[in-house]
């Protein structure tokens, strides 16, 4: 049984049943196989107790791939815990079921290479183990989940000691709502949770890994982090941070003081005042980076390679003015200065090059391999010579020296750009290989070529140029270095003219004229010996063609080509399944399809063609090609008759398929009733449609109010009755006209929970409607009026059923009274608003999202006389005119400071 993913939403295993006497074989992708070409197999289930059947699935070795009890003899359909293992018999996962639906608590398993140095040992007071019989096969953590009908409730992240350092998500509607953090001793560091407006505060902890403990402890407020305490690997204190003097202290693996940094501002505006700051490799041991400020001012930086010294720059407001390079010995290399906007002085840089520059010119320079200390190029004299990875020369560049491109006075650059002049220019990729070769004739480019490595397979490029530099011919090779095609363009037009093709042997097998779109042409998946379509055209008709795909093969964990069109433009026709067996046959008529069967597996469709038209059955499958998501009949290009879409739950080897519509067409256009049905195939829906259009009566079924309603349609339009949309909301309709809307919302509250509430709009005319809105209790939370969809009107805020805060608008401006408002400003500080009109004098109270009262405005506007009312309400930010889309709903007002 194939694994399920468990990062996303676990797939599901269902209830198809498969009528199962003899042993099943799977093929890698558990695809039903022969057992010749399985990777797995499942021998008979046998019943056990409370009436269930062991499922046994197994690898194509003997070893045990799943185990677990099904509902039924014949099908998947889980109850109770099953377990997955690792080819090589390690546990990688064990799950709980109910009715087939992930409830309770899961296991999931992460292993990884031991770390010899920290396989029994004792790290910040816990002690990791190497696995028994494991050579190099740790546990690298280990996921607990707990679901509930298939979604997260709670997961925590830990290694080996569920008691010890760890992390616990809380999950609400399907994402994470709060997370709590321990450390080793099983102590709570902190917990961290998302506002309202979708804000992390609180405590925000990092791990080492091998064994789990903490690495930084982050203080975070809307969003941002504030402070960090952090620790090494070993446990002892990294640094701290004094939120009252507001200064943050480093210290060594021993716990002495290494240095100390001052802040000033508030805490959730710090700036860098005075002392040193320390920036760590990864590792978390390791210093890369120390800081110098003084009175804000950044006046010196270290760098460090494992420990050692390399660099050091002094600034001069803000701008580096001097820098001393040190070999990787702690041995000076020389100074760097500016002088006069010139660059002087030799440097080593962040890429480890060292340069040397004179009057601003680079004169001498060498540059390593990337991520490495063997030589890649030299500059002397002008000429650049570059070497292999054993050390040897192989090119050599004449140059002219320029200064920076882009920053030639700045020390902070440390790079240089020189002009090709005579002969080849070499570049590399990140794991010391050479990348392109580029040859240069005075001052132009005569030809390049370039490297592309897929793990150990190199794929060349070459272009060749002529004295213009425009491109006249391309040169593709397969990875064994042969030629795979040539491209022949016209230098004048940049138009291709020709190709030539061949195949890995290096033997041509083909050409094709690109002018006239006559001959066979070769289309390959990029960087890859796979061809990915073949074409035969005459003038630009198409004669006969070949189109491959791209199978990934979990056995082989690497992809396949398979042929997936074998087409014949007056002739037979064959379509082919991913795993290379024919699935149908046709024969086309001047390129198109005439008579037979299609299958088009980019859209996972097979249709039945008769005189070069759809006429048949038609079936639109999943990404398996083997469900049914849609089926239905075409007769002489037009849909006619029943049309079945399906949905369910489904894994990638087989599934139960539950209807969710059924459509009926005639001649092209929907004739007859259209049904729909909820996920569990209950009916929920009756349309009736003639001739295309909605026409009399239509029933809906409300999930929520257990009721089945009617309404009349006339002319494809409501007329008279009660619709009910999926969401179990209601429209009720009279002569032609919506008279009342019922809505069911989730809204999320202040302390990011959410509350279901339920909207009733009546409308009173075209242009005018009253909105009530109540709790799943009825209990009524908010009430206003609308005019051409401006507030218009009494709007009534409720506390525990009763009126609290009044306003009167009238053509969406405020009138008097008070109102309650949300999600109006760019600032994460201000959340909710109160705004009040009163004997001529307007307010507005600001609350965060704590509730405390932040800012409170009131003015007198007739008062005023430099501006009118407009003006000046607009100058203090005050609006009058909300719209009702930012009126608080929610009831919170006993919680107010």
């Amino acid at each position: 049984m194939k694994l399920p993913i468990t990062t996303l939403l676990i797939t599901l295993f269902t209830a198809t049943s498969f009528a199962q006497q003899d042993t099943l074989w799977f093929d890698g992708g558990w695809n039903k196989t022969t057992k010749d070409k399985a990777h797995f197999y499942r021998p008979p289930a046998k019943k056990e107790k409370r009436n269930l059947y062991r499922i046994n699935d197994y690898y194509i070795n003997g070893n045990l791939q799943m185990t677990g009890l099904s509902k039924f003899k014949d099908s998947v359909h889980l109850e109770g815990t099953a377990t997955w293992y690792q080819p090589d018999g390690k546990v990688m996962q064990t799950e709980t079921y109910k009715n087939n639906k992930l409830n309770g608590v899961s296991t999931y398993y992460r292993y990884d290479d031991c770390d010899d140095n920290n396989t029994n040992e004792t790290v910040a007071g816990v002690k990791y183990i190497k696995e028994a019989g494991a050579d190099d096969d740790c546990i690298y953590n280990i996921r607990e989940i707990t679901y509930k009908d298939n979604h997260h409730i709670k997961e925590i992240l830990y290694d080996t000691n569920k008691k010890g350092a760890r992390k616990e998500s809380y999950y609400k509607k399907g994402s994470i709502h709060k997370k709590k953090y321990y450390d080793t001793n099983g102590k709570q560091l902190g917990s961290y949770h998302l506002s309202n407006n979708g804000n992390e505060h609180g405590i925000d902890v990092s791990y080492y890994n091998k064994p789990m403990r903490p690495k930084v402890v982050t203080t975070v407020k809307n969003g941002y982090p504030l402070y960090a305490h952090a620790y090494y690997p070993n446990g002892k204190k990294r640094s701290n941070f004094d939120t009252i003097q507001k200064v943050k202290t480093y210290y060594n693996e021993k716990g002495k003081v290494m240095g100390k940094l001052r802040y000033e501002g508030e805490l959730d505006r710090l700036l860098y005042f005075h002392g040193k700051r320390y920036t760590f490799y990864p590792d978390g041991k390791t210093i890369e980076k120390i800081e110098t400020y003084d009175n804000q001012y950044l006046i010196k930086d270290e760098e460090y390679n494992g420990g050692v010294l390399i660099r050091e720059n002094f600034y001069d407001d803000f701008e580096i003015v001097k820098t001393i390079s040190y070999t990787d010995d702690g041995k000076k290399i020389g100074e760097f200065t500016k002088k006069g906007n010139e660059l002087n002085g030799t440097v080593r840089n962040k890429y480890n090059q060292i340069i040397t520059y004179k009057n601003g010119f680079p004169i001498k320079a060498t540059i390593p391999y990337i991520n490495s200390r063997k030589l890649f190029s030299t500059l002397k004299d002008s000429v650049i010579t570059y070497h292999d990875t054993l050390g040897n020369p192989i090119a050599t560049l004449k140059v002219g020296l320029r200064k920076g491109r882009y920053f030639p006075d700045r020390l902070e650059t440390g790079e240089y750009t020189p002009l090709p002049i005579e002969g080849t220019l070499v570049t590399q990729d990140l794991k010391q290989r050479i990348a392109g070769k580029t040859t240069f004739k005075n001052y132009k480019k005569t030809q390049k070529t370039t490297f592309d490595y897929i793990k150990d397979k190199r794929f060349k490029q070459h272009i060749l140029y002529d004295e213009n530099e425009a491109p006249l011919k391309y040169t593709f090779y397969f990875s064994n270095g042969n030629k795979q095609y040539e491209l022949f363009y016209n230098p004048n037009t940049a138009e291709k003219e020709k190709g030539v093709f061949y195949n890995k042997n290096g033997e041509q097998i083909s050409t094709f004229n690109y002018l006239t779109s006559t001959g066979t042409f070769y289309e390959f998946y990029e960087n890859s010996d796979a061809i990915k379509e073949i074409s035969k055209q005459r003038n630009g008709q198409f004669i006969a063609g070949k189109r491959y795909q791209r199978v990934y093969d979990r056995s082989l964990k690497t992809y396949v080509n398979v042929l997936r069109e074998d087409v014949n433009a007056n002739g037979e026709s064959t379509f082919y399944s991913k795993q290379g067996d024919v699935l149908c046959k046709a024969i086309f008529k001047n390129g198109k399809p005439w008579f037979g069967t299609v299958y088009d597996y980019k859209n996972n469709r097979k249709i039945q063609v008769k005189d070069g038209k759809k006429h048949g059955i038609y079936i639109d499958y999943t990404g398996d090609e083997k469900t049914i998501h849609k089926q239905g009949y075409y007769k002489n290009g037009e849909k006619h008759g029943k049309f079945i879409t399906w949905g369910g739950i489904r894994t990638s080897y087989e599934s139960k398929n539950i209807k969710q519509k059924e459509e009926n067409y005639k001649h092209g256009a929907r004739d007859g009733y259209t049904i729909k049905y909820n996920k569990e195939g209950k009916e929920i829906s009756e349309v009736l449609y003639k001739n295309g259009k909605r026409e009399g009566y239509a029933t809906s079924y409300n999930e929520k109010t257990n009721k089945t309603y009617r309404l009349l349609y006339k002319n494809d339009k409501p007329f008279e009755g009660v619709a009910v949309n999926k969401f179990n909301g209601e429209k009720v309709y009279k002569n032609g006209t919506i008279v009342k809307e019922t809505n069911y919302t989730d809204v999320k509250t202040h302390n990011n929970t959410y509350q279901t509430i339920k909207t009733i709009t009546t409308y009173k005319d075209k242009t005018t409607k009253e909105v009530i809105v109540y709790n799943l209790k009825d209990n009524k939370l908010l009430s206003y009026s609308e005019k051409y969809d401006q507030l218009h009107g009494e709007v009534i805020k409720y506390h525990n059923n009763k009126p609290k805060y009044k306003a009167v608008f009238k053509d969406g401006d405020l009138q008097k009274g008070e109102v309650w408002l949300s999600g109006m400003t760019r600032f994460e500080s201000e959340q909710y608003f109160l705004l009040s009109k009163q004997n001529n004098t307007v307010s507005i109270k600001i609350y965060n999202q704590d509730l405390q009262l932040i800012s409170h405005t009131a003015i007198k506007p007739t008062l005023y006389k430099d501006y009118n009312e407009q003006q000046l309400l607009s100058l203090k930010r005050l609006d009058l005119t909300p719209r009702s889309s930012v009126l608080l709903i929610y009831d919170f007002y006993e919680k107010i400071k």
